[in-house]
């Protein structure tokens, strides 16, 4: 994976990484974090959510948003939806409506 500093990147837990030298050969420094501690907004906590629910609008924003599906070996999402963080789980939602399409428990060991 290609990090925003230009530099190459080896995930080798989906939340952990570590750089690797220019030709990708070797290794090129220590494991650090790949994400920034996850938080809940005030007043929220973890839920269960399911297929067919409806995510609140506070989550439906660049916020919230997880563009490094790639690294979980996950594809794009499709027009109309986005992934999104919610605690330790990744979920598949409309943008427009809130509905949760697709549901992944503990991704992110927290």
């Amino acid at each position: 994976i290609v990090g925003e500093d230009g530099r190459r990147y080896l995930f080798t837990n989906g939340i952990r990484k570590i750089r690797l030298t220019d030709d990708g050969l070797a290794t090129d420094g220590e494991l650090e974090h790949a994400y920034a501690p996850w938080r809940y907004p005030p007043g929220y906590y973890y839920r269960p959510w399911s297929v067919g629910l409806f995510l609140p609008s506070l989550f439906l924003s660049s916020a919230y948003y997880f563009t490094s599906y790639n690294a979980f070996g996950l594809g794009a999402p499709p027009y109309g939806t986005q992934w999104v963080r919610y605690g330790p789980d990744l979920l598949l939602v409309e943008i427009g409506t809130g509905r949760i399409r697709a549901v992944y428990n503990n991704v992110f060991l927290m």
